[in-house]
């Protein structure tokens, strides 16, 4: 009888730890998916801060896992996260999802090293505010050791620009980032400006970064100094790829600057600035490759391939120079109805003659000699016969003609 009772006691006690097993398996079930990122304990390795979308709502947990701030403002959770570091700063990351901010986000000289990062292109940041997305403020103080990574950053039309780093900004490291301006082109809209106003802006690094359809995609002015550019890729800017106003001893290290609307792909205004092996494919007939301005010096030019339809460098500077040991291509190609002796345009001013220019006659009324009897840095002239009438041909005919400078 005693055994009896003590097997339907075991047997009692082990249905009773099944029903409450059960019962919290359907409590998880039932509570909302936003409990599972909100799960406790220590997460090695985590972000200070992990910030998430649902729905219309933004949530941002702490290293351990628990949640700190929400609200269906991606601006103002961003913005606690920043507020939130002491002088030694933290982690935001971003997860997979859109984001969509209508404020910018604000650092100034107390906060150091933030690191802010994604998942890449499916971390897309949209910015619909009239200023920049992310801004350094305050006139004092330093604001350095930063780093924005792998992100993708678009921009609205009422948007001034991306980012904007000026007084006391050393140090900052901005790479594998993607950003798009508006889907209405703006002369005036920037991907990132280095601004000194006061104190130094030097030794910040922008690399491997790509820029789509802005107004001017890299802007350093006010004297910033000392800053490195290392292989962007800038597609279709509206007006300007890299414009260097002020600041010298930038460095651009690789690259290409493409498109059709470009009016210049790289502006001096400065001196002491290097770029090596910078490419450019510009289609626009207006375009300038490089155009270093009156006030430009001792710049260099080391190797690239400039492919403009307009004119490959413009230089109104002192001392600056084109190593052309190392080699870089300017092309130009178009159709002329010419006779023998006129001189044919390129529609644009070479640096030197071009080496080399092919001509081909798209007629079939006879057999015809073509070749170049001269040529400069604006036009070639025509030496074109007719081998069947036996004579130089007087008559204009259709040319079409490839030149190319490789020196």
């Amino acid at each position: 009888m005693e055994k009896q009772i003590r097997k339907s006691v075991r047997t009692a006690l082990i249905f009773l730890g099944i029903g409450l097993l059960l019962g919290t398996l359907i409590v998880f079930a039932a509570t909302p998916s936003s409990t599972f990122y909100i799960s406790s304990g220590i997460y090695p390795g985590a972000p200070s801060y992990t910030v998430w979308r649902e729905g219309s709502g933004y949530f941002a947990k702490d290293q351990n896992g628990q949640l700190k701030y929400s609200g269906s403002n991606a601006s103002l959770v961003t913005q606690n996260c920043i507020n939130s570091f002491t002088s030694w700063g933290g982690e935001i990351f971003f997860a997979s999802g859109s984001f969509i901010f209508d404020t910018s986000l604000t650092m100034d000289n107390t906060i150091y090293p933030t690191h802010f990062r994604g998942e890449g292109k499916p971390s897309r940041l949209q910015y619909t505010g009239t200023d920049y997305f992310l801004k350094r403020t305050g006139s004092t103080g330093l604001c350095q050791l930063h780093t924005i990574s792998d992100l993708e950053i678009r921009l609205g039309d009422d948007a001034q620009g991306a980012i904007h780093l000026n007084t006391g900004t050393h140090y900052w490291n901005i790479h594998d980032i993607e950003i798009w301006g508006s889907a209405t082109p703006s002369l005036t809209q920037y991907g990132i400006v280095l601004n000194k106003t006061t104190t130094g802006v030097y030794w910040n690094s922008i690399a491997h970064c790509r820029f789509y359809q802005l107004g001017e995609s890299i802007r350093i002015e006010g004297g910033a100094n000392a800053n490195h550019i290392v292989d962007p890729i800038i597609r279709t800017p509206f007006s300007i790829g890299i414009n260097i106003l002020s600041g010298s001893d930038t460095l651009v290290l690789g690259g290409r600057i493409e498109g059709e609307l470009a009016s210049t792909g790289v502006y001096v205004n400065s001196a002491f600035n290097q770029f090596i092996g910078l490419d450019f494919e510009l289609t626009n007939a207006s375009t300038v490759g490089y155009n270093f301005s009156v006030n430009s010096a001792n710049n260099r030019i080391f190797g690239g391939r400039i492919n403009v339809y307009g004119t490959a460098i413009v230089n109104d500077g002192t001392n600056n120079r084109m190593d052309e040991s190392t080699g870089w291509t300017t092309v130009r190609s178009g159709t002329a109805e010419a006779s023998n002796d006129d001189w044919v345009s390129y529609g644009a001013t070479f640096v030197t003659a071009p080496d080399t220019v092919i001509l081909t006659v798209q007629e079939s009324d006879a057999r015809y000699i073509a070749q170049v009897k001269s040529k400069n840095t604006t036009h070639f002239q025509l030496y074109l016969y007719d081998e069947t009438a036996g004579a130089a041909e007087d008559t204009d005919k259709t040319v079409s003609w490839f030149a190319e400078l490789q020196p």
